[in-house]
């Protein structure tokens, strides 16, 4: 189940808005850990916060409820100035990126195809 279930789990069949949401049954920003799992990445929420909607139901949780996290990327940049004369000179510059070599994942994106799957 994803996100947003493509199913008509609602029993409104009109072709419109006719996706659900799974049940909200706890905290999704709670007892997860960012311990990268075997080749996946650290987890961005609880996915044991969600279970398949009900029958006839939209599903309760709520649109939007989960977050990227944050970035933290460290770029820098050294320059100096030379001035040879009055209408010459020269720029010595050295620029890095990503200095400290911190790990960025990639954002969750809530369909199969992205990191915010929550499988069946």
């Amino acid at each position: 189940m994803t996100y947003a279930d493509q199913s008509d789990n609602a029993g409104v069949a009109n072709g419109v808005g006719t996706t659900s949401r799974p049940d909200l049954i706890g905290n999704p920003n709670s007892g997860f850990t960012q311990i990268p799992q075997s080749g996946l990445g650290p987890q961005f929420y609880n996915p044991a916060a969600f279970a398949p909607p009900r029958g006839l139901t939209f599903g309760t949780a709520g649109r939007n409820i989960l977050r990227n996290p944050n970035r933290l990327n460290f770029d820098m940049a050294v320059f100096k100035h030379f001035a040879i004369t009055e209408s010459m000179g020269f720029e010595f510059r050295v620029e890095a990126f990503n200095v400290f070599n911190h790990t960025q994942w990639g954002n969750i994106g809530g369909d199969s195809g992205s990191g915010g799957w929550f499988g069946k």
